[in-house]
């Protein structure tokens, strides 16, 4: 079954709404369902307009060497000023197209 279409307002939604606990790239890809080339330009826009910090983070990875090891990596998470924009944002398009 095809997905259906999301503009790019809900493609900014869904982005800002994965980062909401800190997360690797991988993770928030996985769950804004965006690819990694979209989801980076996203993410570039985000931290220029404060959204979005990012910070070292320690996670659990997987590889050659199976599961459990700890990788680093760069961990992104929403700010205050991107919580108060993503929630004028979901107004704003409430108000707009009527949708959530």
């Amino acid at each position: 079954m095809a997905k259906p279409f999301r503009d790019k307002d809900q493609i900014v939604i869904d982005v800002l709404e994965a980062c909401g606990e800190r997360k690797v790239i991988s993770a928030i890809t996985r769950d804004s369902n965006v690819g990694h080339d979209y989801l980076v330009r996203y993410i570039e826009i985000f931290q220029k307009y404060g959204l979005i910090d990012a910070k070292d983070v320690l996670f659990n990875g997987r590889g050659s060497r199976g599961f459990g090891h700890e990788k680093k990596g760069v961990g992104y998470q929403i700010t205050e000023n991107g919580k108060t924009f993503l929630e004028n944002y979901k107004k704003i398009r409430h108000y707009m197209t009527g949708q959530k």
